[in-house]
């Protein structure tokens, strides 16, 4: 890693505050969405009437939507250094579970040079600290439980509300190689192996997807495996497995037998 990488962008070369300089940056449409919890006590119960909680004061999540959008776009006023961001979208989603365990997704896009995780932040903690503030008159044992960004695209770095997977297509019979593709040598250990490990690096989970006893006795035996369900389902077959098995996660598919497969390719 490189020294740079290492510094904080809001800190010059004199290590005084400053504002990140955008100019060189590419516009691209970006997204991010964060989530708020507030968990409310039991004495609030008989105020919710379907999905809203109706007060006195008025419609606490109705209310709630509308101080979050406005925190959306002043979200430059109050955070040091945010750029002020053209919003292009704002969207809000709130519910409550049977518990009085209300969740806040607050989701905002725009197309400019830098994101909107601080936007989306924003949003969802001021809908937050805005139920609090509307039902405080009938209980201040209101609990505020986490915020925390839950998906972000569109940027250097990307972030997914879906656990992401890795999967090495190994279930092939190899019939025009004569030998297995998965178990040739390359740095030492097979070829599977070597692409396993580099995936496993920036997926939550990696597996080989592989016939039932494939690899029992090689080298691969050790690694986790999805199981063909479709006999003789090719490719398609492996991926319609994976995604029964895990059908919450987004998977990062490489064949064994793809050369020249490292860090940066992924």
């Amino acid at each position: 890693m490189q020294l740079e990488d290492e510094m904080l962008t809001h800190l010059d070369s004199k290590n005084q505050p400053t504002m990140v300089d955008v100019t060189e940056k590419k516009t691209s449409i970006r997204m991010a969405k964060a989530q708020s919890q507030v968990q409310l006590p039991p004495e609030m119960k008989p105020f919710l009437t379907g999905a809203e909680l109706n007060l006195k004061k008025g419609p606490v999540f109705q209310t709630s939507i509308i101080a979050g959008t406005m925190a959306v776009k002043k979200t430059h006023e109050l955070i040091p250094f945010c750029h002020q961001i053209p919003v292009e979208g704002c969207k809000f989603e709130i519910t409550v579970d049977d518990n009085l365990l209300v969740t806040i997704t607050c989701r905002v896009k725009t197309t400019f040079k830098t994101g909107v995780e601080m936007e989306a932040l924003h949003g969802a903690t001021t809908a937050a600290l805005t139920i609090y503030d509307m039902c405080k008159a009938v209980s201040h044992n209101i609990i505020l439980k986490e915020t925390r960004l839950t998906q972000k695209t569109g940027g250097k770095h990307t972030l997914l509300d879906r656990p992401t997977y890795g999967l090495v297509l190994t279930g092939g019979k190899s019939e025009r190689m004569g030998e297995a593709k998965a178990l040739i040598q390359y740095k030492n250990k097979p070829h599977a192996a070597v692409i396993f490990e580099v995936l496993d690096k920036y997926c939550d989970k990696t597996f080989l997807s592989a016939r039932s006893q494939q690899w029992d006795k090689t080298e691969l035996e050790k690694y986790p495996k999805v199981l063909d369900k479709f006999e003789n389902g090719g490719p398609m077959g492996a991926l319609l497995s994976a995604f029964d098995f895990a059908p919450e996660a987004n998977w990062l598919v490489v064949a064994c037998d793809l050369s020249h497969f490292y860090d940066k390719t992924v």
